[in-house]
């Protein structure tokens, strides 16, 4: 939730969103262009989506529970056919990785500050 005084911008946006797109969203209200990101700018996305360290994730459409492997359609409740959506899998097992290698071998310590 973000507020801004006088209300100069307002609005909703269902848009899925994680903790990740915090920064690159708030980095773009202060005009800071950010270098280092996994997350999105929200105000210039519409395919939001949340991924944990499980494997699980959520997208504006559609969740996947890993411990079951279904992928089910928000909407209405519906399994969905995992390999129409091999790309969301490919997609989120990227972000997986990267996110991974960050934290096993340390990378934050080797930004520019």
């Amino acid at each position: 939730m973000i507020h801004f005084p006088d209300e100069r911008i307002k609005g909703i946006d269902k848009t899925t969103a994680g903790q990740m797109d915090l920064y690159p969203t708030l980095a773009n209200l202060y005009g800071i262009e950010p270098k280092y990101v996994l997350g999105r700018d929200l105000l210039n996305q519409k395919d939001g989506f949340i991924l944990t360290r499980e494997g699980n994730f959520v997208t504006n459409e559609y969740a996947y529970l890993k411990s079951t492997d279904k992928l089910v359609e928000l909407k209405n409740g519906k399994e969905a056919d995992k390999e129409k959506f091999k790309y969301l899998f490919d997609k989120y097992k990227t972000y997986f990785d990267m996110s991974n290698k960050m934290i096993e071998y340390d990378l934050l310590r080797y930004l520019e500050r």
